[in-house]
C-alpha cells in the first residue's frame, strides 16, 4: 500500500516546513508537489555507509514521517524559543528523522530533490532565489538595470548584524 498524502498529513508537512524555514504561508500547491518528492526520495532506511536500502514508498503505513509529525506536534508544545532547538537536536541524532528534515530543507530550496523536480510552473519558487535575492534563470527580472542596485532584502554575516546594532546602524 502506497503511502497517502491525507490533508491532515499535508498541513503537518506544510506546519513542520513553516518553522524549519522560518517561513510563513507556503505555498499550499507546492507543498504538496515538495510533499510527494519527500516521500518518493526519501530514505526509510539506511544501509551500511549511508546507501539507501528502503524508501518510505516502500512502508505499507509510512511510519517515518507520521512519526516524524508526532514528534513535531509534542515538541509544539514547547515553547516557542525552544522548538527549533529541541528538532534541530532530534534530528541531528536520529538517523531516520534527520535525512527526512534534510531532504525538506533541500527541496524547499533548491526546487528538487535527487532527479525528481515539481511541475515546471514551481519552478521560480524554490526559496534559493529569494535568499539570494536574485531571479531563476530564464525568468524576465524586474527591469533593465536592475543589479546595479543594492537588493531589497540583503545578506550580511550575523557577526556584522550585531556590531551594526551596537553602533545603532540601521539596515
Amino acid at each position: 500500500m502506497k503511502y497517502k498524502i491525507t490533508q491532515e498529513r499535508l498541513n503537518n508537512f506544510i506546519q513542520l516546513s513553516e518553522l524549519l524555514l522560518d517561513e510563513s504561508n507556503l505555498n499550499k500547491d507546492l507543498a504538496k508537489a515538495y510533499f510527494q518528492i519527500i516521500i518518493d526520495q526519501s530514505p526509510d532506511i539506511y544501509g551500511s555507509g549511508d546507501e539507501y536500502t528502503k524508501y518510505l514508498t516502500d512502508s505499507n503505513n509510512g511510519a517515518p514521517l507520521d512519526i516524524m509529525f508526532e514528534v513535531f506536534h509534542q515538541v509544539c508544545k514547547e515553547s516557542t524559543e525552544t522548538q527549533l532547538n529541541v528538532l534541530s537536536e532530534l534530528f541531528a541524532t536520529d538517523s531516520t528523522l534527520a535525512p527526512i528534515a534534510n531532504n525538506i530543507l533541500v527541496v524547499w530550496y533548491n526546487g528538487y530533490l535527487n532527479t525528481q523536480y515539481p511541475p515546471a510552473k514551481f519552478y521560480s519558487e524554490a526559496l534559493i532565489w529569494k535568499t539570494i535575492s536574485a531571479n531563476p534563470p530564464g525568468i524576465t527580472g524586474p527591469y533593465y538595470g536592475h543589479w546595479a542596485y543594492l537588493p531589497e532584502q540583503q545578506i550580511f554575516k550575523p557577526e556584522f548584524l550585531k556590531q551594526a546594532e551596537k553602533r545603532k546602524i540601521k539596515i
